[in-house]
């Protein structure tokens, strides 16, 4: 599966970390799984509670639903999970 490397942006911690993400997960699949691994970056500082990905550059929710290709997110795009 074809991967994206993205700038994901954690403000609850003050942290960005660079991510490869595949590009055919839903949003909502992927937003769990990089707030699993936020919490165990963060030693259990980020506690997170029905995570949303957002374009840090915007400030827009990203659908769900969609996956990064249906989004047309980039390399080197910058999120937010919020």
């Amino acid at each position: 599966m074809r991967e994206l490397l993205l700038e994901l942006h954690i403000p609850a911690i003050g942290k960005s970390y660079d991510v490869g993400v595949p590009v055919g997960l839903p949003m909502h699949a992927l937003a769990a799984m990089l707030a699993q691994a936020a919490q165990k970056l963060s030693n259990g500082r980020f506690l997170p509670v029905d995570p949303v990905l957002s374009s840090s550059d915007t400030g827009i929710i990203l659908d769900i639903n969609a996956t990064a290709e249906e989004l047309n997110l980039q390399t080197g795009d910058r999120l937010m999970l919020i």
